[in-house]
């Protein structure tokens, strides 16, 4: 499984960067294929790292959003349905599961061996997964901005 979310977070940075760049994109892909690189080829972390993919759950969501746009469906139900759905498992698996499972991971991390592989892997294990940490934050943001825009904007 790790072997094959590195693969995927590698497509996902190479999408970004040749075909519809954005920075929060990138460090998102670029991040968690570091991450799920270190996981595939060490046995350092590897729990937490399986633990993550429960945070990707909501992608799947997104993806069908994106088909859905493409072909003019956003009237339909199965659009509000997925938008729905969307917010939903994105708070669930990227904020209540990721953030607390962060806080365990980096405390795991901390008291690791202080050999010198181990403490770049605890570095890297640290700043990466808060960076993706804040970027789910961030769009948590814009998907309530999002969607309290819309609101506003039927009640006017």
């Amino acid at each position: 499984y790790l072997t094959v979310s590195a693969a995927y977070f590698l497509f996902d940075t190479l999408t970004v960067i040749f075909i519809e760049f954005t920075w929060p994109f990138f460090m998102h892909g670029f991040f968690a294929l570091v991450l799920y690189s270190i996981a595939a080829l060490t046995p350092f972390l590897q729990y937490y790292a399986l633990f993550f993919m429960l945070c990707e759950f909501s992608t799947i969501f997104l993806h069908l959003r994106w088909f859905a746009l493409k072909i003019k469906a956003t009237e339909s139900f199965f659009f509000k349905f997925n938008q729905y759905a969307f917010i939903i498992f994105f708070f669930i698996g990227r904020i209540i599961i990721a953030y607390p499972m962060n806080w365990k991971m980096w405390q795991c991390s901390l008291s690791a061996n202080d050999d010198i592989a181990n403490i770049i892997f605890r570095y890297i294990y640290v700043i990466c997964p808060a960076c993706l940490c804040a970027l789910n934050g961030y769009w948590l943001i814009k998907l309530i901005q999002t969607v309290t825009k819309k609101r506003d904007n039927k009640q006017n």
